[in-house]
């Protein structure tokens, strides 16, 4: 499977169906956010895989500036999401300086699902989210060449606030990316 979709503007998503269910993943969501993951990055061991998937929903419980939320539709897993922040980020993964704050990172849909507004779906439910929490704002970042990616973030309403090799922990394979920053207060 191909990382990010073929950038395709005069091809518009489905409306957003209204069953959908914004929700924090649970343990037994584990092995579907594994196979997305797994599909995302085919040379990854899936053991390893199923080990982080399972460590990171279990971060739901145990950190209160992590979590994993994933998306359902009459008990049908559609799509994941990361929303963390940045002081979550041990100081020996840090590979890049970066603001401080929170991030919407890694929204991953199955594929059988695309061109649903899922991934817009999951990224408003971050959004409420977070202003729930009291935030103010997020930052969020997409390779410098997923035009899907970029076109998304500037329909939410994120302004690029710098090109950037990597954020926190993540290096951009393909050398750049765009930073993005969300106001939430207005």
């Amino acid at each position: 499977m191909a990382k990010d979709a073929v950038y395709q503007p005069e091809v518009r998503s489905q409306k957003v169906s209204a069953g959908l269910m914004f929700r924090l993943a649970q343990a037994q969501d584990s092995l579907f956010l594994a196979k997305l993951t797994a599909e995302r990055h085919p040379s990854a061991d899936w053991d390893e895989t199923v080990r982080v998937s399972r460590r990171e929903i279990g971060l739901n419980d145990t950190e209160r500036r992590y979590r994993v939320f994933v998306v359902e539709e009459d008990g049908v897993l559609k799509g994941f999401c990361r929303l963390y922040h940045s002081q979550e980020v041990p100081a020996d993964k840090r590979k890049h300086d970066s603001p401080q704050g929170w991030y919407c990172m890694g929204v991953i849909v199955e594929q059988a699902h695309r061109r649903q507004g899922i991934a817009m779906f999951l990224t408003r439910g971050r959004f409420e989210w977070l202003m729930g929490q009291g935030a103010e704002g997020v930052y969020s970042s997409a390779s410098g060449h997923n035009l899907s990616s970029i076109a998304m973030h500037k329909k939410l309403g994120y302004r690029q606030v710098g090109e950037v090799a990597g954020v926190l922990g993540i290096t951009f394979e393909e050398g750049w990316g765009h930073l993005f920053f969300k106001d939430l207060s207005s």
